[in-house]
């Protein structure tokens, strides 16, 4: 049975019917039925509609044997309005709450990212030292650089790991979250796997520094096909929860492993140890890890989320290979675990 609902308010909340065939229904009933040769489907159908204080509702059905029975779905169907149309707002309710949610989600972290710029650029030169006068501005911080060139470049990688999170947060909100992730608009182009992961890891380096974690890039002279953009920020989403739960004082390991269709990259690491209920909701928006919340280093749980999206947006796949054997290194449980994603090979 095919129907189109019309709630009190002439708002549409069912329609399986085109305007023909509403076009049909209003010219070929009569007291709200009919009975006619469907020039559609070449067959019998019976059709029908209601108007009153509780909506519009238009029918065709096929398969109705009786007029009797088609009768009583026809007013089943009509007398069902008030009820579909008190799920349909509260649903638009909860689509409305988590639309806000995840925008929120977006702008709390682009105000994290500029405040950890100020922060940067104020401990490395204070604001005080800021002139209006733009030529002794410029000797100033000609001056600071000159004097601690190493710290310059700290900051320097710093703020490019907080753009690079900008730039995550935008594309985060421009295709998952605007157009909701449907027919998100990507760009699949062949790139270097090798060298994109590089670029987005390169910024990390202090991070994984300053836990005396070696971060061992591989070789790969293939190219993988993927949209730059989404790519880019499921890597960095990837790396950055590296840095976070990696174990101290040992490596990650990225290696490549092209096949005949996809290019395969594992990171493999030393990192909080993972439980069966964790793999089974790592990639659920929202889910941090149960140590990773016992240790208090959870953060929003969307970081895998975005990433899987991403990935799968690509025609690509992410998983994560638990290590099952688990060490304690100062009361902290850690285990060999991998991450591996796989991407549409170039020229395949």
């Amino acid at each position: 049975m095919e129907k189109r609902l019309i709630d009190d308010s002439k708002r549409p909340l069912l329609s399986s019917l085109d305007n023909t065939c509403i076009d049909c229904i209003s010219g070929n009933t009569t007291n709200g039925y009919g009975h006619i040769d469907c020039p559609k489907n070449n067959g019998r159908c019976r059709i029908g509609f209601i108007e009153g204080d509780k909506g519009v509702c238009y029918v065709c059905s096929k398969n109705s044997k009786t007029t009797a029975n088609f009768k009583e779905s026809l007013s089943s169907t009509y007398h069902s309005i008030p009820q579909l149309k008190k799920l349909f707002d509260e649903v638009r309710q909860e689509v409305a709450a988590l639309e806000v949610r995840r925008v929120n989600q977006v702008v709390h972290n682009l105000k994290n990212l500029h405040g950890h710029s100020i922060q940067e650029l104020s401990l490395f030169l204070p604001q005080d030292k800021f002139t209006f006068n733009v030529n002794s501005t410029q000797e100033a911080v000609k001056k600071r650089i000159q004097r601690d060139s190493s710290a310059a470049a700290l900051s320097i990688l710093r703020l490019i790991k907080i753009n690079n999170g900008i730039k995550a947060e935008f594309s985060i909100y421009d295709k998952l979250i605007r157009n909701d992730g449907v027919n998100p608009q990507l760009s699949l182009k062949p790139y270097s796997i090798q060298d994109v992961v590089f670029l987005v890891a390169q910024p990390f380096f202090e991070d994984f520094h300053q836990k005396d974690v070696w971060f061992a890039l591989g070789t790969c002279t293939d190219k993988a096909v993927f949209d730059f953009e989404t790519i880019f920020s499921a890597l960095y989403h990837i790396i950055g929860n590296a840095t976070k739960y990696v174990e101290p004082s040992t490596r990650v390991n990225v290696s490549f492993k092209t096949g005949d269709e996809y290019i395969v990259i594992d990171f493999n690491m030393s990192s909080l140890h993972l439980y069966p209920e964790d793999l089974d909701q790592l990639f659920d928006e929202g889910y941090s890890g149960r140590l990773a919340r016992q240790y208090n280093e959870n953060g929003q749980g969307l970081g895998m989320y975005r990433a899987k999206i991403f990935v799968q947006w690509n025609k690509g796949t992410i998983e994560v290979i638990a290590g099952e054997k688990i060490k304690s290194v100062k009361g902290v449980l850690y285990s060999d675990n991998v991450i591996r994603l796989k991407l549409l090979k170039a020229d395949r």
